[in-house]
């Protein structure tokens, strides 16, 4: 469930239309009994993905009538989220997708920046996200060894959205 929130937000930004969330859906129906929710929120808190989570499955249930329990909603819900991001996501997944055709914000940095130890940091803090985030993204656990076999797919994620934009 991480995963496939993660992915809509922070690998799609919102912009692959409703698919991701129809996806998530879906997987709640099929696997509602035995998801433990508590764990879900935990973990989205602890490891930095506590707003991509909660707007996707916001989305999700808005959406595609996902079964999200609204407890859940509300312990997820950040108390510093701007009023007005759920609606650009919104309108991000059902409208133009002229936000994902803009510039991402590491890439214009990378290009705004004129000294190459500048350029290498933006790179490296890019692909080699920290091991928590990778481990939700990858779902493997953050002290196996398999983590470092993440690291070269998410450098191949970044040239993808690089390269699809």
């Amino acid at each position: 469930m991480l995963h496939l929130c993660l992915h809509a937000s922070y690998t799609h930004s919102f912009a692959f239309g409703l698919r991701n969330f129809c996806d998530i859906a879906a997987a709640i129906d099929r696997l509602g009994p035995v998801l433990d929710w508590s764990t879900i929120a935990t973990r989205a808190c602890d490891h930095g993905g506590r707003r991509g989570v909660y707007l996707a499955l916001r989305l999700a249930l808005e959406l595609a009538g996902a079964s999200v329990p609204l407890d859940i909603l509300e312990r997820l819900h950040p108390a510093d989220l701007p009023g007005t991001i759920l609606e650009t996501a919104r309108i991000q997944v059902l409208g133009e997708k002229k936000f994902a055709a803009s510039v991402p914000e590491p890439l214009a940095q990378l290009c705004k920046s004129r000294r190459v130890r500048d350029k290498f940091r933006i790179f490296w803090r890019r692909v080699f996200l920290p091991r928590t985030i990778i481990a939700l993204l990858h779902s493997v656990p953050e002290d196996s060894l398999r983590i470092y076999t993440c690291y070269p797919r998410r450098f191949c994620d970044c040239y993808a959205t690089t390269e699809a934009r």
